[in-house]
């Protein structure tokens, strides 16, 4: 998403694009994060790649965390060049998932995401208990502290002789993968993780009611 310092000048950048007949809505923007001006949310569009559903909503839970420290703690201050290393950090972390080494475009300190992760760990709990996501951060962190990824897995799994419908149907039958210490239910889900509507990536940290959207006009308007 382009730097935009509120929700002014975002709703100026939309009227920019829309002018230009290329989007009609939000839809049409393709970003990894976008406000949903419709549901006052911000929607984060990697939910779709998880392997389960329980893991869509952890992962979504722990952005959830995430957002609620840094709207309560404001722990540094938003800048424009804070986006010079997306594009580098975005593609360690799809290449890499968590031993992806991400840098900060401040210090210069590279830290892998797993231990970001787990560095935050202490710092989120709070957090994560204000917004009912307790089970949501410490599924995260568990992998994060599991030396072998889901990748890996699913490589090693095909390498013995299996097969991806096999791989799916193991995920199935025991919730993320045999080594789990804790299947979590639907209804675990629903108790622990009040984010659960956000497996559909949408996570509530905008003001309700809903922002307004300037309308957009149609070419013959223009």
């Amino acid at each position: 998403m382009p730097w935009v310092e509120n929700w002014q000048a975002f709703q100026r950048l939309f009227r920019r694009l829309s002018y230009t007949s290329m989007i009609d809505s939000m839809k049409d923007l393709h970003w990894d994060i976008r406000p949903s001006p419709v549901f006052g949310t911000v929607e984060v569009r990697v939910m779709d790649t998880p392997l389960t559903i329980g893991q869509a909503v952890n992962i979504a839970g722990f952005i959830q965390t995430l957002a609620c420290w840094l709207l309560s703690e404001r722990p540094f201050k938003h800048q424009p060049e804070d986006y010079l290393l997306y594009p580098f950090n975005r593609y360690q972390a799809c290449r890499y998932g968590l031993d992806g080494v991400i840098t900060d475009v401040w210090s210069g300190e590279q830290q892998s995401i797993r231990a970001n992760i787990l560095q935050l760990a202490d710092r989120l709990a709070p957090f994560a208990h204000k917004v009912h996501a307790s089970a949501a951060l410490e599924s995260v962190v568990r992998q994060a502290r599991s030396p072998i990824s889901e990748a890996q897995q699913m490589r090693e799994f095909i390498a013995n002789g299996g097969s991806l419908i096999g791989w799916y149907k193991s995920i199935a039958r025991f919730g993320r993968h045999k080594e789990a210490k804790r299947v979590y239910s639907a209804q675990d889900i629903q108790k622990d993780c009040s984010c659960y509507y956000a497996a559909c990536s949408l996570l509530r940290f905008f003001p309700s009611p809903p922002l307004p959207m300037l309308p957009v006009r149609s070419p013959t308007q223009r």
